[in-house]
């Protein structure tokens, strides 16, 4: 007897639901390991293709077991039960994940050295590499707290560039990581932006606010003939005038080979002590301690 037209095609179009029904309920494939996924969301696909519509979105955080590895793809197994194949540079180990909670829990306590958003999607990565793990893929525009720069040269040098440079950032929600500097957009507060000369933006570290919640500020930037190796060879501690309603340069410092991070820390008599890092001429490290006593900002230690 022949199969009619229509029931041909109505069984043709099931085949697809009949293969994840089929894949739900075998549970006798052993999980090789379990991973976790490390992009905002992956797709579940039937087959390890992509461009298919998928069996549903995987989001970030989601563990699955690894059944079976091909080339790039992963054959996965969900909590749910459901199979099907996932791109493997959106997973990562779960060892990745436990480094990540640590590194944020480190990180928690440290200073903002300023306030940025990324120019595109970017990796946040475990170290300052371009090949280091990374528990999660921040979005484009996406704000950050940028906690300190990279000061080791990355082993990897490319087409005879120098090796990339990198940002530790922290976000909203307490992950932290490292992201490469070309991808991190500073956000300079508005009052200071007429202050930048023809220098390069290097921090913007809020050292304590004062009555009404005004900041106030060490300002560091960069000089075009500075050091390459330093992060900073001038600071400017930026107060504010309540009778002018504006902010004034309270002190300056030049020819610094400075390295962030800066940071602050206010006494119980509310003075601030400030804490900056450098290195002379044979490389040797040093930090310098400065005292703002209002109205006076002076450097008190070397």
């Amino acid at each position: 007897m022949r199969t009619s037209e229509p029931f041909r095609c109505r069984l043709l179009s099931m085949i697809p639901l009949l293969l994840l029904l089929s894949g739900c309920g075998r549970q006798d494939e052993k999980a090789v390991r379990e991973v976790f996924v490390c992009t905002p969301a992956t797709p579940l696909l039937l087959t390890p293709r992509s461009g298919f519509k998928p069996i549903r979105e995987l989001l970030n955080g989601e563990r699955i077991d690894v059944l079976f590895e091909k080339d790039n793809w992963l054959k996965v197994r969900t909590e749910k039960g459901e199979e099907g194949w996932v791109a493997g540079e959106d997973t990562a180990g779960l060892d990745v994940l436990e480094r990540a909670r640590k590194l944020a829990a480190e990180s928690a306590a440290e200073q903002m050295q300023f306030e940025a958003v990324l120019g595109s999607d970017a990796n946040l990565r475990l170290e300052p590499d371009r090949n280091a793990p990374f528990p999660l893929r921040l979005k484009k525009a996406q704000a950050v707290s940028v906690l300190g720069r990279s000061h080791g040269a990355s082993p990897e040098v490319e087409g005879g560039h120098a090796p990339t440079q990198f940002l530790k950032v922290r976000t909203a929600e307490g992950d932290c990581g490292w992201v490469a500097v070309w991808l991190v957009q500073p956000v300079i507060p508005p009052p200071l932006e007429d202050y930048q000369e023809e220098r390069k933006f290097a921090a913007c570290v809020e050292m304590n606010r004062i009555r009404g919640g005004i900041p106030q500020y060490v300002y560091a930037d960069l000089s075009v003939d500075a050091d390459p190796k330093a992060d900073f060879d001038r600071i400017r501690v930026f107060t504010w005038n309540a009778k002018a309603e504006s902010y004034g340069t309270a002190y300056v410092e030049r020819n610094l080979r400075g390295l962030l991070p800066i940071t602050s820390e206010t006494q119980d008599d509310g003075s601030v002590r400030v804490k900056v890092r450098h290195f002379d001429r044979s490389g040797q490290e040093h930090e310098t301690l400065y005292l703002y006593k209002p109205p006076y900002f002076r450097k008190i230690r070397s």
